[in-house]
């Protein structure tokens, strides 16, 4: 049995569990399941500030892109959800695979995975 609470990391002194351990979790018990991410928006012509924080200095970042995903979960027992989620080339390097990651993790949410340990 999948024991999702072994799995928590603190964000700002918050539990939380990562996308790939939802995931873990989703697919050990619908192992049959499906995940259809699709990436709605690629652009690599807009420009974007964003604050980033590298060596524990937050720093202001420029960079061309934005990504944006959309992803549908089907449980194959009637659970359905969606998630989306955005990101830009100026917070992360590798924002395309961010914001596929993030739209996962935000349907995985939408179906109860994670959303338990979180604290508001």
């Amino acid at each position: 049995m999948y024991h999702p609470e072994t799995q928590l990391i603190k964000i700002m002194d918050k539990d939380y569990l990562p996308v790939k351990s939802r995931l873990a979790w989703f697919r050990s018990l619908f192992p049959h399941a499906t995940i259809d991410t699709k990436l709605v928006t690629l652009n690599m012509d807009v420009e974007y500030t964003e604050p980033v924080w590298i060596n524990k200095k937050k720093v202001m970042r420029t960079a061309c892109g934005i990504a944006v995903f959309h992803t549908v979960i089907r449980d194959g027992r009637g659970g359905v959800a969606t998630g989306t989620k955005s990101e830009k080339a100026a917070s992360f390097d590798d924002f395309v695979e961010k914001a596929e990651s993030g739209s996962i993790g935000r349907a995985l949410a939408a179906l109860g995975y994670g959303t338990q340990f979180a604290c508001v």
